[in-house]
């Protein structure tokens, strides 16, 4: 799940974090992108545009064989729940407002639901990935 780190401690009380003492000079005290992940600039040269959505709205992708589908997330979360079709395969993406977190699942023939690794990405890219992906907006 990606979510919030306020949200996973909350639940995750004991949890443990990775030590930022690596043993290297890296400061990882402050994060390398700066923005990037607020702002609509996209710094990397783009080798497969779709001006379909912005190349940095976030997007869960999976693939089955050489199939990929890309499922953004602002409009689960929008939605709430969504069902999908895809690869032959019925796909729930359910917003889960609590955690403030999307996950994907295979919805069986006996309505039992299996929960989906997706690839979270901006959707520039899982696009350059995925060059003929398809799109849940």
């Amino acid at each position: 799940d990606t979510m919030r780190y306020g949200k996973w401690k909350a639940l995750n009380s004991d949890g443990k974090v990775l030590s930022r003492k690596t043993g290297f000079t890296r400061d990882y005290t402050s994060d390398p992108y700066g923005d990037y992940y607020t702002s609509k600039r996209v710094i990397f040269p783009l080798n497969a545009e779709d001006d379909s959505i912005h190349p940095k709205t976030f997007v869960f992708g999976i693939l089955d064989g050489d199939k990929s589908k890309a499922y953004v997330l602002d409009s689960v979360k929008e939605k709430g729940e969504i069902e999908d079709v895809f690869a032959g395969k019925t796909i729930i993406a359910q917003y889960d407002e609590s955690l403030d977190a999307v996950r994907l699942f295979e919805k069986t023939s006996s309505g039992d639901r299996i929960r989906i690794n997706p690839f979270p990405n901006y959707w520039f890219s899982w696009k350059a990935a995925h060059p003929n992906t398809e799109i849940y907006q």
